[in-house]
């Protein structure tokens, strides 16, 4: 273990409703244990003294707390994203999408905190991913000397549902795959041809500030999800949004198999268990 100390950020908002299970997608079990565990039972032989946080929702937040405080986990923090109206039932609120983590981790007050500690970087990383690997050591290093660091994998035969990794005027930029239609718009665009993003990477704690302070010139997206039981339209802003806006980046290719294996549907988990 190194005696640098850093911070990683676990995703959490979502709900189980895609896996037909109710409460947090972090209690989903995969091969005996929950998400959380994949990803937190991880803290006792990861390379970094580590301090975590967890992004819930109002939706998932007190499952999600008491199941923390049950397990006893150590140097784990929890911190919630806000909500805005969806556009189908404007008198619904749904969460403002995972682009919403810079905002609610710098008014948590946490982000204060880890800085007067000595933490510099950022892991973040989705709860989905039993595979990914908590403070992972290449993007932590690759950090040292960028804003960003992230990971790219290749793409399987016939996979559409991973953003694309794209590269224009020394700015990185991820394409999500139902707005792939974007590419055409600039013909500078380089797109790394046959690699999708798997949504991990590290984060130097002075761009994640200046990320809060840009939600305004991010734009929205219109999606469709589950909540409550029924499928509804909202907009959301995506983690990846501010990538561009880092004067400094890294990308790292790395082995799918080892870090990457999201569980979305009833599918995937058979799959994983198999």
């Amino acid at each position: 273990m190194t005696g640098e100390k850093v911070g990683a950020i676990i995703l959490a908002g979502g709900m189980g409703s895609r896996l037909k299970k109710n409460g947090p997608k972090g209690l989903v079990e995969v091969n005996g244990r929950t998400l959380f565990e994949h990803l937190l039972d991880q803290m006792t032989s990861a390379p970094y003294q580590g301090k975590i946080a967890i992004m819930t929702s109002p939706f998932n937040h007190a499952e999600t707390k008491a199941f923390i405080e049950h397990k006893r986990y150590p140097n784990v923090q929890i911190f919630q994203q806000s909500l805005i109206p969806i556009e189908s039932d404007p008198s619904e609120n749904a969460p403002a999408g995972n682009g919403d983590v810079y905002r609610s981790f710098v008014q948590s007050g946490i982000l204060d905190e880890w800085e007067n500690e000595g933490i510099t970087k950022v892991n973040f990383l989705p709860v989905d991913n039993p595979r990914a690997h908590l403070l992972p050591q290449p993007l932590f290093e690759a950090a040292d000397h960028v804003e960003l660091a992230l990971y790219e994998v290749k793409l399987l035969p016939g996979e559409v549902n991973m953003g694309l990794v794209t590269e224009r005027d020394n700015r990185v930029e991820i394409i999500e795959y139902f707005e792939t239609d974007r590419l055409g718009l600039n013909p500078n665009t380089q797109v790394h041809q046959g690699y999708g993003y798997p949504n991990l990477f590290v984060m130097q704690t002075g761009p994640i500030r200046r990320a809060a302070n840009m939600w305004d010139q991010v734009p929205w997206h219109t999606v469709k999800r589950e909540l409550h039981g029924k499928q509804v339209e909202k907009k959301e802003k995506f983690i990846f949004d501010f990538f561009p806006y880092a004067k400094s980046y890294k990308i790292l290719e790395v082995d799918r198999e080892t870090c990457y294996f999201p569980i979305k549907t009833q599918d995937d988990l058979d799959q994983i268990a198999n």
